[in-house]
């Protein structure tokens, strides 16, 4: 296991009621099936480090002003699916995947967020992933919730509490349709 997706438990935990300290706990239990074959002095070494650089992670973003953008809206947490979401030549593209977290916004809408351990994309290839992911993340939100659409779609960065945006989605459904189809 990565600190990463400890991270991404403990965020998911939060978001279904638990207090932050439960939530740090609870995410550790992933540990104990992945290290059951290990000895114990090791798990508890994991254990401890995964707790307190993913507490100092989850904290840091709590408290953040980006976090508190979507505090308290209604929200789903790790939203997963498995979609047909492009059909070509009568054969479907089926895409798996889980949305970290999908927010219900005010006014109708969905807004997409996907948590990231690490830094912001400087370019190339990372960035370029990164569209990708939130343009199939999009496309899922929308058929899995067919009468909203996608106002915004966005990596939170904990590292450095920064945010990434989609941008200009109709081209990259377009360039996403023209890679498949290759």
């Amino acid at each position: 296991i990565q600190l990463g997706t400890y991270v991404h438990r403990v965020l998911e935990l939060q978001e279904k009621g638990r207090t932050r300290e439960e939530a740090l706990e609870q995410a550790l239990d992933v540990l104990d099936e992945e290290d059951a074959d290990e000895k114990s002095a090791v798990t508890l070494a994991r254990k401890a480090t995964f707790k307190r650089e993913g507490k100092t992670l989850v904290d840091q973003y709590c408290s953040s002003p980006l976090f508190q953008t979507i505090a308290g809206q209604k929200a789903q947490a790790e939203v997963g699916f498995e979609l047909p979401l492009y059909t070509f030549d009568g054969g479907n593209v089926v895409f798996k995947g889980s949305i970290d977290r999908l927010v219900d916004l005010e006014n109708g809408q969905l807004g997409i967020v996907d948590y990231k351990t690490g830094h912001p994309p400087a370019g190339g290839e990372e960035r370029q992933g990164y569209t990708r992911q939130l343009t199939i993340y999009a496309k899922a939100a929308e058929t899995l919730e067919p009468d909203k659409k996608v106002a915004w779609a966005r990596l939170h960065f904990l590292q450095d509490c920064s945010a990434w945006e989609l941008e200009n989605r109709a081209r990259e459904e377009k360039k996403l349709e023209q890679l498949l189809q290759k």
